[in-house]
C-alpha cells in the first residue's frame, strides 16, 4: 500500500513519515514492530460499568447501562443491543462542532458489526421473561483524545465495559 498525501496532512508531514518509516521507526518514535502502551481503568455503579481505554495517546471511555423494557413483538426472547460513539472538538480538532462525525458513526457501525457477528454477546440471554422483559443495554464510547488507532481503542474500551457489567438484582427491575 503506497502512503498518498491527502487533505488532512501536509507535503512536510508526508515527508517526515516516510523517512521515519524508511528509517525503522514510526513517527511517534515508536519501532515498526513495537506495540502503543495500553492502559485500563475500571469502574462500576449500579446498572452501569464503564472503562477507560489509553492505547498509546488515544484515550476513549466506555459506559455501558442497562434497562429493562418490553421486547420486540416479533423477537419475544431476545435483548436489545445499542452502540453510539462521540468524537468531539476536544479529542480531534479536525471534527469541528459536527454533533455525529462521519468518523464516529463509521466506528460504531464498525464496533457493532464486529460485536454482532462475533456473537460476543448472546442477545437471548438478556431475556428476564420471554415476551415481557428484556434487557437492553447500550454502550456510549466516547473519545477523549485522537492519538490514532481510534478503532481498536474503541473495540477494547466496549468490550471491556460490556465484560466488566453486572446486572443489578431483581428487586430493581421495573
Amino acid at each position: 500500500m503506497a502512503i498518498r498525501e491527502g487533505p488532512w496532512q501536509s507535503k512536510n508531514d508526508h515527508d517526515f513519515i516516510l523517512r521515519s518509516l524508511r528509517g525503522g521507526r514510526r513517527a511517534d518514535g515508536r519501532q515498526l514492530g513495537d506495540m502503543r502502551l495500553l492502559r485500563m481503568v475500571f469502574a462500576r455503579a449500579e446498572g452501569q460499568a464503564s472503562a477507560e481505554i489509553q492505547l498509546g495517546r488515544t484515550r476513549v471511555l466506555g459506559v455501558v447501562t442497562g434497562e429493562v423494557v418490553p421486547p420486540f413483538p416479533d423477537r419475544p426472547t431476545e435483548g436489545f443491543l445499542h452502540f453510539n460513539v462521540e468524537l468531539g472538538p476536544m479529542a480531534a480538532a479536525s471534527v469541528g462542532e459536527q454533533r455525529n462525525s462521519p468518523l464516529s458513526v463509521e466506528i460504531a457501525r464498525v464496533i457493532e458489526i464486529g460485536v454482532r457477528d462475533s456473537q460476543a454477546l448472546d442477545t437471548e440471554a438478556l431475556c428476564i421473561i420471554g415476551g415481557e422483559k428484556v434487557w437492553q443495554l447500550r454502550c456510549d464510547v466516547h473519545i477523549l483524545d485522537h492519538g490514532g488507532n481510534l478503532i481498536d481503542a474503541c473495540t477494547l474500551a466496549t468490550m471491556a465495559a460490556l465484560r466488566h457489567f453486572r446486572r443489578p438484582e431483581p428487586a430493581s427491575w421495573k
